[in-house]
């Protein structure tokens, strides 16, 4: 629910700078928690975001279906791996590459960048979730 409050760990070595602003970063996030030390234990499954000198972990046990996430998950990276394996054999093809337009063949690298992007946040996701 969207009026659920949240427990957050920041590992810093900055603690003293998230300490003083403590209160703000409860207000302003909505936390219920605020956990901050230089070494912690990573909570399992959680969000995470990596910032300047920090990085933050929303545990995410019992707010939402973790293996129904999962699942759709590595649906959308294994459909997301064919579909670069594809572009690959493409752009590998001596004869599409060189009977194609160049912006043709500038369009599928672009195509295959993002795609290689969206997997590895893709993986990334994955990762926090397990």
């Amino acid at each position: 629910p969207a009026a659920e409050r949240l427990n957050a760990v920041i590992i810093t070595p900055q603690t003293e700078l998230i300490e003083s602003q403590r209160q703000l970063i409860i207000v302003l996030a909505r936390l219920d928690t605020l956990t901050v030390a230089k070494r912690a234990d990573v909570p399992r499954p959680s969000l995470t975001a990596v910032v300047s000198g920090a990085e933050i972990f929303i545990p995410v046990s019992g707010m939402m279906d973790v293996e129904k996430e999962l699942a759709r998950l590595t649906k959308e990276h294994d459909g997301l791996t064919r579909y670069i394996d594809g572009q690959q054999k493409k752009l590998s093809n001596e004869q599409f590459v060189s009977n194609a337009p160049a912006d043709i063949v500038a369009a599928e690298k672009a195509k295959l960048a993002d795609a290689q992007q969206r997997i590895d946040r893709l993986q990334s996701q994955l990762k926090q979730l397990r």
